[in-house]
């Protein structure tokens, strides 16, 4: 991602305006197990990750992230 890490959390608290409190992870712990591909050969952690809600919430943060530039990487677990 292209996002100075400065910015990070200014992005984290953009992304959480469009969704209800705790919708999105973003600790260290929490988006652990999403970090590699279905191959483990790729790495990289990710910024923040929404899990499956509702799909107007999953809009709203899709259209934010697409505000902010923001890279999105869907991912089934």
């Amino acid at each position: 991602m292209g996002a100075a890490p400065s910015s990070y959390a200014v992005i984290v608290a953009a992304l959480s305006e469009a969704l209800a409190e705790g919708g999105l992870l973003v600790g260290a712990e929490d988006v652990a197990r999403y970090s590699r591909d279905w191959s483990c050969d790729h790495f990289g952690r990710p910024l923040a990750v929404k899990r499956p809600g509702m799909t107007a919430q999953t809009s709203a943060l899709m259209r934010r992230c697409w505000e902010l530039s923001v890279p999105i990487v869907p991912r089934a677990v």
